[in-house]
């Protein structure tokens, strides 16, 4: 369902993520970029005419690297995934490992029958290796049939089969360690380098996934965090910081 706002109550240039184990992260910006979700906007008779326009154009690359960085990381802490998986593939099993359609054909049905058959919960990353075939990572949860290998991480963790993978070889560990470094973790699989190499940087699925944590949005002087490190956007006219709650403290009133 729709509510009527009027545009300046629903813009606003701090947003704040809150997760389900109680930490944060916000992002505050030198002008009101953030819209609440759920309302539509209404003119407000007491602004002036003047149009809230920013220049986007040269934000294009990094901005999606960046949307999809802070998506992978909420959906991996979010979460409480089992696995992390490497898929790779077998030119024996499969017509091509170049082939990123094709790859992505067989891909989307597996997940498919594996969300209806084992339950599988995913976030899944795909990566070329350096002579241009493509494997995969993903941490998941869901009743997956392994196999023991006999052998361990460094770490010391058993390193299992995915028997269910049957277009090459997988490796599968047992995830350990708090979510924060996890999500951390798995973010590092996109870089500048990166490409959407099945149209998107990555997949997800399975039922009960979240993806998006509680958004609480305020409006804050950007001067009050001119002690922080700034990066601004070239030839668009915005600034970002990422203050603590530390440092919100003071300046921002509402509870979390």
């Amino acid at each position: 369902m729709e509510y009527v706002k009027h545009e300046i109550q629903i813009e606003h240039n701090v947003k704040i993520k809150v997760y389900s184990d109680g930490t944060t992260k916000s992002t505050c910006c030198n002008k009101p970029i953030f819209k609440e979700k759920g309302y539509v906007p209404v003119l407000d008779l007491n602004r002036t005419n003047e149009k809230r326009t920013y220049n986007t154009d040269n934000i294009s690359r990094s901005d999606s690297i960046k949307r999809a960085k802070d998506r992978v990381f909420d959906i991996a802490k979010l979460n409480e995934f089992k696995y992390f998986v490497t898929l790779t593939l077998d030119i024996e099993k499969i017509e091509s490992r170049y082939d990123s359609n094709l790859v992505s054909e067989k891909l989307q049905t597996w997940l498919k029958n594996m969300v209806s058959r084992k339950g599988l919960v995913y976030l899944l990353i795909p990566e070329h290796h350096k002579d241009g075939a493509i494997h995969m990572h993903m941490l998941c949860s869901g009743k997956l049939s392994l196999v023991d290998t006999g052998k361990r991480t460094k770490e010391g963790k058993l390193i299992y089969n995915l028997k269910d993978w049957k277009y090459g070889f997988s490796t599968v560990i047992e995830i350990t360690g708090n979510s924060e470094n996890i999500s951390k973790y798995v973010v590092k699989y996109i870089t500048k380098d990166s490409e959407k190499i099945f149209g998107k940087f990555y997949y997800s699925g399975g039922k009960g996934l979240q993806k998006e944590p509680k958004i609480v949005y305020a409006d804050v002087d950007f001067e009050a965090f001119a002690y922080l490190k700034q990066y601004e956007i070239e030839n668009a006219g915005l600034c970002f910081c990422y203050p603590s709650v530390d440092d919100l403290k003071g300046v921002f009133e509402n509870d979390l």
